[in-house]
C-alpha cells in the first residue's frame, strides 16, 4: 500500500509555518545593466527585489578562491528564503549590513518548503 501524499493545502500550510519560523530578514538585490556610448555593458545601481524573512546558516564546506595570489578558504552561507522567492545567481543579499553574493541555488522541486541559496560574503 502506498503512503498518502500531501495535499496542496497541507504543503501550503507547511510553507507558511516555516516562513513564520524564520528569525531574521534580508534584502534581495538584483543588478541592472545599461549600454554605454561605445555599446559596452555597464553595471548600474542594483534594484531592490524585496525584503524577506530568512534563516542563515554556515555551510559545512568552504569555497576555494584565489586571494592575493594564493588559495584561500572562503566560508559559504546558506540562506533559506520563503518558498517562491525569485533568486538568481547574479543577485546579492544584504543581511545584517553585510553583502552576500549568490553563487548557487540548491535543489528545487515540488515538495520544497523554502528556497535555499548558497552565498559568500563580499567585503566592499
Amino acid at each position: 500500500m502506498m503512503a498518502a501524499m500531501l495535499t496542496a493545502a497541507e504543503l501550503a500550510s507547511m510553507r507558511t509555518t516555516q516562513e513564520e519560523a524564520m528569525p531574521d530578514t534580508c534584502t534581495l538585490k538584483r543588478p541592472t545593466w545599461t549600454i554605454t556610448g561605445n555599446n559596452a555593458k555597464a553595471q548600474g545601481t542594483p534594484t531592490t527585489i524585496g525584503t524577506y524573512a530568512c534563516l542563515v546558516s554556515v555551510a559545512t564546506q568552504a569555497w576555494q578562491r584565489i586571494v592575493g595570489g594564493s588559495y584561500g578558504d572562503v566560508p559559504q552561507y546558506v540562506f533559506a528564503l520563503p518558498h517562491g522567492t525569485d533568486v538568481r545567481t547574479t543577485d546579492h543579499i544584504v543581511y545584517n549590513g553585510e553583502r552576500y553574493e549568490v553563487i548557487g541555488l540548491l535543489a528545487n522541486n515540488a515538495w520544497m518548503t523554502n528556497v535555499r541559496v548558497v552565498c559568500v560574503r563580499v567585503n566592499e
